[in-house]
């Protein structure tokens, strides 16, 4: 501990009186991870051995037991953030002034939790996200992920307008759960909570929350807001690739950039069922780009709308780009629908509406136009080789 000590030069000699020594502050224990750096932030507070209260910035590293120690006096109303890579996992306001040699605590959460009888990671923090996304990808696809809380990635990500706030390099870039060659098999319950600051801006394919959900996947009940999602290929909110999985009650509102098969819930979905899901965000891309779904191959979409702004060259729609052999019933789109190419298919709910196709009990109110020539434009369907039914547009 801190201690202050009378003492007194005497010629050649110093003496320390220890039988007279006080503790006039107080400790604060923060308890994170053995050996690791964090920032902590702290506000009105005198540090040991000073006069002057104010808000002052450290990067402590804890011991060997995972402690890290604050010496002073915290006022009333004092904060204390801790934050690991800028995220924080830890915040604590002090309701009365600290008393001197009297120890306080934060403790900072556990990444995630294990239960081996139902293979599950209840997940705490942003670390324990990035962990789970680690274990699938390296093989363990069938685990299920649940969420115990709003989880944060990153902060303030995009402004008001939806664009990149900055140029993305303070911002932590997320690794996808699931690959090409290690689909997500599990299930994913968000529980109603919402991943923000969810950052991904390089090349890449099957990029999103989920980058490939495989057969019998489930992602269900989750929200992902302030986000900023660009790849090339399979770029989703929600999930870049769906084959044969299930995904429900989601939504995004972040913004999701890409080239071919661009959604804000999922880029591609082949024999997939999505429904009860939205999205708000603006999605832009080249070809196959939707406000739900970008390219949507036999499956099912229900009860799914969009509001968000959607800009792509061709295959764009407002809920999906491009259908085919898949039924879009009970959705609607309320955003502006916009197609730059030439001979472009652009649709308020679907682009094109492919072969063995059915769009049913479907609306759109959004503005929908395109600049190319020659093309397809339509308020509900833009190219349609299929079936629409009771579909209207205002």
């Amino acid at each position: 501990d801190y201690i202050e000590v009378p003492c007194e030069i005497d010629y050649d000699q110093f003496n320390v009186y220890i039988e007279s020594a006080t503790i006039n502050y107080s400790r604060l224990r923060i308890a994170g991870e053995a050996g690791k750096n964090y920032t902590v932030d702290v506000t009105g507070f005198t540090p040991a051995g000073c006069t002057e209260q104010g808000a002052y910035n450290y990067t402590l590293q804890t011991d060997s037991d995972g402690n890290m120690f604050l010496y002073g006096t915290f006022a009333e109303g004092a904060t204390v953030t801790v934050k690991d890579n800028g995220v924080t996992i830890a915040e604590k306001t002090f309701d009365t002034v600290t008393e001197a040699g009297k120890g306080y605590v934060i403790a900072t959460e556990k990444p995630y939790v294990y239960d081996s009888t139902t293979n599950t990671y209840t997940i705490y923090n942003a670390k324990g996200l990035s962990d789970v996304a680690g274990f699938v990808n390296s093989g363990q696809t069938t685990i299920n992920i649940t969420l115990a809380k709003n989880i944060v990635l990153n902060e303030n990500v995009l402004n008001e307008d939806g664009t990149l706030n900055g140029d993305g390099s303070s911002f932590q870039s997320w690794t996808p759960i699931g690959t090409a060659n290690n689909p997500y098999k599990g299930t994913f319950d968000g529980a109603g909570y919402t991943i923000s600051g969810l950052y991904f801006n390089k090349s890449g394919n099957y990029i999103g929350l989920i980058g490939r959900l495989g057969e019998n996947g489930i992602i269900k009940n989750i929200g992902i807001t302030d986000s900023y999602i660009y790849g090339y290929d399979y770029v989703g909110g929600i999930a870049g690739y769906s084959s044969k999985g299930t995904i429900e009650n989601c939504y995004n509102s972040g913004t999701i950039n890409g080239r071919r098969e661009i959604g804000g819930i999922v880029g591609y979905c082949g024999s997939s069922t999505v429904e009860n899901c939205y999205n708000t965000g603006n999605i832009n891309g080249n070809n196959y780009v939707g406000g739900v779904i970008g390219d949507c191959s036999n499956s099912t979409v229900e009860n799914c709308y969009s509001t968000g702004s959607i800009n792509a060259a061709d295959k764009v729609g407002g809920v999906v780009g491009y259908s085919s052999k898949s039924t879009v019933n009970k959705c609607y789109n309320t955003g502006d629908v916009i197609g730059t190419a030439d001979r472009a298919h652009i649709g308020g709910v679907v682009g094109n509406n492919n072969m063995s196709a059915t769009a049913s009990n479907c609306y759109n109110t959004g503005n929908v136009s395109g600049t190319g020539a020659d093309s397809c434009i339509g308020g509900v369907l833009g190219y349609n080789w299929g079936t629409g039914a009771h579909c209207y547009s205002i």
